[in-house]
């Protein structure tokens, strides 16, 4: 028990000891904090100084780069408030240039509609016209043919008549030469035997002599009969060939008398669709100037309108730079294939004089 009491004494001396010096810690950490504690609030306090004077200086700062802001945002919805303005106008002009471009492409179809109609028409007209005028050609072609063929069998049927005449007259003459030479043959005896029977002969001279004067007259009479009927013959035969020349001269001048009038009724048609073609051609060309004009003044008001409305480029180089484009000149308008292959199958002529 004793040794219990002295070991219970001997701790509690040591827990005696220690709680001193744990309150003696304890002070000294209480001292230790007073300490840091008063430092930590003095270096809190200076930083809390240097912390609100630093953003009372970006605060500042921060207004008055809020207030530039608001300025360029005010700045920049003027801006948009003016581009959005043009833009309307520019979307109502570029409406209005499409409509009037539609209401002319509609103008210009329908003239063209009509110009094709009214050229159809003539096409159709002009090959009716044609087709008579090849039928007249061919029906004088063929009165020409048929009239060649009768003049060729009239001139062969007068050859043959001719020849027929002549072999006629040829046997004729054979025949009176032959009874010539038979009066020769039977005058020659009578010369020869006159000389030996001249008492004979002379008694008979008489009767001789009026028998062969009259077989002279009747050789003669015949000749001259012959002669005459073949005259007859060849009058009648040139009345006939020159009636019938002069019936195939008229006919004749009235084919090319209707061939010149088909030819110049040809001639009036193709003055008639020149001179139409041309003044399509014309009215076109008019058409393009009006339009070309009409297109330049609508682009000189847009370029007098960008001039009203331009807005300077700002300094950030963002705004787009202002470029016009040309107007086209005559010269550099391409043109239209399809136009120039469609008026040369239907025949016109597309070179503009």
């Amino acid at each position: 028990m004793k040794k219990m009491a002295s070991s219970f004494g001997d701790h509690r001396h040591q827990v005696k000891r220690s709680r001193d010096r744990l309150q003696q810690n304890i002070a000294e950490s209480d001292q230790l904090c007073q300490s840091v504690m008063s430092r930590i609030m003095e270096l809190s306090n200076e930083a809390a100084i240097r912390m609100n004077e630093k953003l009372t200086a970006q605060i500042g700062e921060l207004s008055a780069t809020s207030e530039k802001l608001l300025e360029m945002f005010v700045t920049i919805d003027k801006e948009a408030s003016n581009l959005s303005n043009v833009f309307k106008e520019l979307k109502k002009d570029s409406q209005f240039m499409v409509d009037q471009r539609r209401k002319l492409m509609d103008e210009d179809r329908a003239k063209r509609a009509n110009a094709i109609n009214a050229l159809r028409k003539q096409e159709e007209r002009i090959s009716k016209m044609s087709e008579l005028a090849q039928a007249i050609l061919a029906e004088c072609d063929q009165h020409k043919t048929e009239n060649k063929d009768i003049l060729d069998s009239m001139e062969l049927h007068d050859q043959d008549v001719l020849e027929e005449h002549a072999a006629q007259i040829g046997t004729w003459e054979s025949a009176l030469q032959g009874w010539d030479d038979m009066a020769t043959e039977a005058l020659g005896p009578i010369n020869e035997t006159s000389t030996g029977a001249a008492e004979l002969t002379q008694k008979n001279t008489s009767s001789v002599t009026c028998a062969l004067r009259e077989a002279c007259s009747n050789s003669s009479e015949v000749d001259e009969q012959l002669k005459h009927e073949a005259k007859e013959y060849m009058l009648r035969a040139k009345s006939v060939n020159a009636s019938t020349h002069d019936d195939m001269t008229v006919i004749q001048d009235t084919t090319d008398r209707i061939c010149e009038d088909l030819e110049n009724v040809n001639d009036e048609i193709e003055q008639l669709r020149l001179s139409s073609q041309k003044e399509e051609v014309k009215r076109e060309q008019c058409m393009v100037q009006n339009v070309r004009d009409r297109l330049g003044v609508i682009n000189k008001d847009v370029a007098d309108m960008v001039d009203v409305h331009w807005i300077h480029p700002q300094t950030s180089g963002k705004t787009p730079a202002r470029s016009h484009r040309q107007i086209t000149e005559d010269e550099k308008i391409p043109s239209v294939p399809k136009k120039d292959a469609i008026l040369q199958s239907n025949g016109y002529i597309t070179v503009v004089c």
